[in-house]
């Protein structure tokens, strides 16, 4: 990208080159990203890992588009495609958290663990976790 830019070629014709290098981010970006949500779907790395991994690649993205956007406008392209991927986790996590802060009040009110696993759909090893971080020591 860099030998185009100061390449002695016109506006537009350093604008097509771009414009094909740029299709071809696109799918490493793309490939890259159903990488990641793979690794995540299958446990292979945590929600944290995920977040980290997709703000690198808009940390890249946003590098090309400072360097080389003049070009073509790709800014919403990747942002949307980074955002389709990412938005889903971020709920996922939000939804996950509320479950874990209703299970620490239900244990912290001496709710049995079966009801606990029936209210927040957690599995009863997290709750056993959660009543070992809590200090409550009846295990129901």
């Amino acid at each position: 990208m860099y030998k185009i830019n100061i390449s002695n070629l016109s506006f537009e014709e350093k604008k097509d080159k771009m414009i094909h290098v740029y299709n071809d981010l696109k799918i490493v970006i793309k490939d890259t990203l159903k990488a990641i949500d793979l690794s995540y779907n299958n446990s292979k790395i945590t929600l944290e890992d995920y977040d980290e991994m997709t703000s690198v690649i808009e940390n890249i993205n946003s590098y090309f588009l400072s360097m080389y956007g003049k070009y073509k406008d790709f800014d919403e392209e990747v942002k949307d495609m980074v955002k389709s991927f990412y938005d889903p986790k971020v709920e996922e996590r939000g939804i996950e958290k509320g479950k874990i802060e209703i299970a620490s009040e239900m244990i912290k009110e001496g709710e049995p663990i079966e009801k606990i696993k029936k209210y927040t759909k957690l599995d009863e090893n997290k709750i056993l976790e959660l009543m070992k971080q809590i200090g409550s020591e009846k295990v129901q």
